[in-house]
């Protein structure tokens, strides 16, 4: 492959990348997340539920939290990250975060309400393409000029 192709794929790779990372992803997340107040809260119940015919699983917890009125509000929300579900306890605080114009509807990083599904995937898939962006850079710049055809002079 000639040099000059190599640095145009990764020009399109680190595009591509910082696309995901700085455009793509902080563009789908939601108010909450945006804007959230953090407020200290207590995980009640942590419960799987099967869902349809292929037995996948859905995750949910039940979390207990204060606002800065003092009023005690409890949500139930799905968990996308089964990985951050599996570390939640019964009884287990956590950092919840809520809206001040609407505290009913809580929630904690990982779960409804303050990630996007698949979010984690198109990280990956863009840490993957820096990745593949350095190798590709370091191929380009390592190639040989290629030799032209023509008569050489020498003295």
């Amino acid at each position: 492959m000639s040099k000059t192709s190599l640095w145009i794929i990764t020009g399109l790779l680190l595009c591509g990348a910082i696309y995901l990372l700085f455009i793509f992803l902080p563009g789908r997340q939601s108010e909450l997340a945006k804007k959230g107040v953090r407020a200290d809260g207590t995980v009640q119940m942590v419960d799987s539920r099967p869902t349809g015919s292929d037995n996948s699983m859905a995750y949910f917890v039940t979390l207990l939290y204060q606002d800065a009125e003092g009023k005690n509000h409890q949500v139930t929300r799905q968990m996308f990250d089964a990985g951050a579900w599996s570390d939640l306890k019964a009884g287990k605080d956590v950092k919840v975060y809520y809206l001040p114009s609407d505290p009913d509807h809580g929630s904690i990083p990982g779960a409804e309400g303050m990630t996007t599904p698949r979010a984690g995937a198109f990280r990956f898939l863009a840490w993957s393409a820096i990745l593949a962006a350095c190798i590709t850079g370091f191929l380009a710049y390592r190639a040989a000029p290629k030799k032209s055809g023509g008569p050489v002079v020498t003295r």
